[in-house]
């Protein structure tokens, strides 16, 4: 858990592979205490794809593949 805007409380969080390697990382962008924002790694921790939550109801509503 990571509090980057420094207000308290945590606003992105980081799950790894078994291996240790970054497997998604998790952000609160707007500060309500939900993530909005997924952002899921390949096991040699290259980008593979983003998901969105813009209305704001948990659960992504846009994936943006690289």
């Amino acid at each position: 858990k990571f509090d980057t805007n420094g207000d308290g409380t945590p606003d992105q969080y980081q799950k790894f592979y078994p291996s240790g390697k970054l497997n998604i990382i998790e952000f609160d962008t707007n500060s309500n205490g939900q993530v909005d924002r997924w952002e899921y790694y390949n096991e040699d921790e290259t980008l593979n794809r983003v998901e969105l939550d813009r209305n704001h109801d948990g659960k992504p509503d846009m994936i943006k593949k690289k």
